[in-house]
């Protein structure tokens, strides 16, 4: 299992930076391994929502499903994830800062199936696009008006 946590400061109001990141079609504009978003279930977004997520990792399309499964506006959310190499959940906080908001993303993945033989190497790629993606989080919503 992997574990791991990261934190960034993001300069847009906790509102803002809320409403964009659990609204997962905005993933792709920060993550850059994920090739697509759709939402799957119909009603607003909240607890229940469904997605599909597809992520590119060495030029293979991995889909994931992903289910949110507690919402407190703009304080928190977290979701579960299921694809055929990884089971995984995430929980994402949001604190009012000097100067923007504390966004706080906690993981928890578990390799299964046939990507077990190489459960080193997909913990570490699973780490590394996390990190890297909320970093990537901070640079685009610093540039420009965060867009719900």
């Amino acid at each position: 299992m992997v574990e791991f946590q990261h934190s960034v400061v993001v300069n847009k109001p906790v509102s803002q930076v809320f409403a964009y990141m659990v609204d997962f079609r905005n993933n792709p504009k920060w993550s850059p391994d994920i090739a697509e978003v759709k939402k799957t279930s119909s009603a607003p977004i909240g607890i229940g929502t469904t997605w599909r997520q597809v992520v590119v990792a060495r030029n293979r399309r991995m889909p994931y499903d992903l289910t949110v499964d507690q919402l407190a506006a703009d304080r928190m959310y977290h979701f579960k994830g299921s694809g055929t190499a990884l089971d995984y959940d995430v929980t994402c906080r949001f604190e009012p800062t000097k100067g923007g908001t504390k966004v706080s993303i906690a993981v928890k993945g578990q390799v299964k199936g046939f990507a077990k033989l190489f459960r080193g190497a997909v913990e570490r790629s699973f780490r590394d696009a996390i990190m890297s993606s909320a970093e990537n989080l901070k640079n685009v919503l610093n540039e420009g008006p965060a867009k719900p």
